[in-house]
């Protein structure tokens, strides 16, 4: 399957290696999304970004294991190696039934360069007008000067409403799907080369996030 679409996903990316900054919020949202799954009530709000979440938490581990056969270059800030620590230091925190979300971090941890904050504010103001965060901005302003080519982030809330007009500061920001949607192939199309094409993609989304949670009975 994947030197079938070699050809197309290089020349898309070009000859050099592609930089990708990952956003805090994949770690955040893989938390929430298994603490729903394990019973754990939230508010109708994190209910209905449900499906959401499930989708594009699939399409992170399709892209962490994509550096394997393309040239991808993964970093965030230390911001992100912090949340993990926390999250895996929670004393709320089961490993017996997080196991899934755990090696999901694993993978975070692994494959992703972490490095410090070193933005001017003044770059951080520039961004903040368009109508960001200061937090969101401080990530932007990092991934800018990292000089990232893509900008990956679940926060379809705030970074992604404002994506066309981050465009104007050299950074694609995309939601995990939509990355691997428009450089390599359909999710659907990648579901079902993976999976077996008798397997619809609500199956997989389903079964890798029931399988977050490792039941022993």
């Amino acid at each position: 399957f994947w030197e079938k679409n070699k050809g197309r996903s290089q020349q898309d990316f070009g000859d050099g290696v592609v930089r990708i900054y990952f956003d805090t919020s994949i770690a955040n949202d893989a938390y929430i999304l298994t603490k729903i799954y394990s019973g754990e009530k939230f508010s109708e709000h994190y209910k209905k970004d449900l499906q959401y979440w499930k989708k594009e938490y699939v399409a992170l581990y399709f892209l962490l294991d994509l550096d394997n056969e393309w040239e991808l270059e993964f970093v965030t800030s230390l911001i992100m190696r912090e949340e993990i620590k926390k999250y895996q230091n929670s004393h709320k925190f089961n490993p017996e039934l997080y196991s899934y979300l755990l090696n999901f971090y694993d993978m975070l941890m692994e494959k992703v360069e972490f490095i410090p904050f070193n933005i001017g504010k003044e770059s951080i103001r520039e961004i903040k007008r368009i109508g960001l965060k200061e937090t969101d901005s401080t990530h932007i302003g990092h991934a800018r000067k990292l000089k990232c080519d893509f900008f990956i982030t679940t926060d379809k809330n705030t970074i992604i409403k404002h994506k066309d007009k981050l465009e104007k500061f050299g950074i694609k920001v995309r939601l995990p799907s939509k990355f691997i949607e428009e450089n390599f192939t359909d999710l659907n199309t990648l579901i079902r080369a993976l999976y077996g094409s008798w397997t619809s993609s609500e199956e997989v989304f389903d079964f890798i996030a029931k399988d977050i949670i490792n039941y022993s009975s």
